[in-house]
């Protein structure tokens, strides 16, 4: 008996030739919906870095309106000091101490808020050249020593080599100076404080010891964040913006090196600013 042989039909390419179609029109729908939200961020951070442009262009028109006045305080206070208009008591030279170092003490903060904004919009460059590292220490030094005989706390430059010259941003190694300086008057209520500075064939290393209450372990990192007060009582009782020290880091990484601390509660804290001894010009793009 012949055999019949079953004929079995083709399957159908139709249903894969759909499911690649759905999945050729989702992938559009996809690239599409990501275009989109990739031009919204586009436009989100254009907005953005405009917005904190104009935040900056406003504070240093801002800064310049106060610098006037307080420069012209600052002047005057110059002239009593050196009894143009006529001779001054004891008394009222350490007046006039207090009203230069009030007058000081207001051109740091203004310097350090406008320091910030630029920083965070991203508009900050390095202007190199040789700096006098010992001259600029002693300059700080001297700038806080009137708040320092207020609190009859003793302040000095120690351990200073003869001479120390770096090729660096002049501005932004005063500023960290005079933050780290001011920093430590301002939390030192008796005992010294001193500043140093070394240096090898490579790097400079300034360091400002004070013998103030210190900081507790788990803070040491924390201090270096913008507003942030690790105390509050402290912060009531010192005052301050809590961003000198997130500003000084942030400058001292723009100088190529970093700027650390060590600290024991009841004992005291050492900062330690370490840079090169010689910036690089394309140091200034690090991200801060």
């Amino acid at each position: 008996m012949p055999t019949t042989a079953t004929h079995h039909p083709e399957p159908s390419d139709e249903p894969l030739a759909n499911e690649v179609a759905l999945l050729r029109e989702r992938n559009s729908v996809l690239e599409l919906q990501l275009a989109q939200q990739l031009e919204f961020m586009h436009a989100a951070q254009k907005d953005a870095l405009a917005a904190a442009r104009v935040k900056t262009e406003f504070l240093a028109v801002m800064s310049h309106e106060l610098r006037t006045p307080l420069n012209a305080i600052i002047g005057y206070d110059d002239l009593l000091d050196q009894q143009v208009g006529g001779s001054t008591t004891p008394t009222q030279k350490v007046y006039i101490d207090r009203i230069r170092a009030g007058a000081e003490h207001l051109m740091l903060l203004i310097d350090q808020i406008l320091s910030l904004a630029r920083i965070n919009a991203g508009d900050t460059d390095l202007s190199l050249e040789s700096v006098d590292v010992i001259a600029m220490v002693q300059e700080s030094v001297d700038r806080s020593a009137p708040i320092a005989a207020v609190r009859h706390v003793a302040i000095e430059a120690v351990a200073l080599a003869p001479e120390v010259t770096c090729y660096t941003d002049a501005s932004k190694l005063r500023q960290i100076l005079h933050n780290l300086v001011a920093n430590a008057v301002k939390f030192t209520m008796q005992g010294r404080i001193t500043v140093s500075a070394t240096s090898t064939a490579n790097t400079l290393t300034i360091e400002v010891q004070d013998t103030g209450p210190g900081i507790e372990t788990a803070d040491l990192e924390r201090i270096f964040d913008p507003f942030v007060q690790v105390d509050a009582s402290a912060t009531r009782r010192f005052g301050g913006t809590g961003i000198g020290l997130s500003v000084s880091r942030d400058f001292a990484h723009m100088l190529g090196g970093d700027l650390t601390v060590a600290s024991q509660r009841g004992v005291g804290s050492i900062f330690t600013l370490c840079i090169p001894l010689r910036a690089f010009p394309y140091l200034h793009s690090a991200t801060v």
